[in-house]
């Protein structure tokens, strides 16, 4: 949803399932999204069996690919929902 006022690391995230509103850090989304407990935000109720795996497959993809790539990692969440990662943007010169 965007950066609230004042700068920072988080953003407003609204969960596309649940349809609750967050001011939150990408660990935070990913924790809300994946089921994760005890990262300071509730696990999404509204997130299927099949769906919470195809997010985790698309996450454990991404840590590969993170960690075998020299680039800086960046994943655009709402792309993982439409199974479509996109590179990460390039830097002018």
């Amino acid at each position: 949803m965007g950066k609230p006022p004042g700068g920072g690391g988080n953003a407003f995230f609204k969960c596309t399932f649940c349809g609750g509103e967050f001011n939150v850090s990408y660990t935070r989304v990913k924790a809300h999204l994946l089921k994760i407990s005890q990262k300071g935000i509730q696990p999404c109720k509204d997130i299927t069996n099949e769906t919470l795996d195809q997010l985790k497959k698309e996450q454990k993809a991404f840590e590969n690919k993170k960690n075998t790539s020299s680039r800086s990692g960046y994943i655009d969440i709402a792309s993982i929902l439409h199974d479509d990662i996109q590179d990460p943007p390039k830097k002018k010169k």
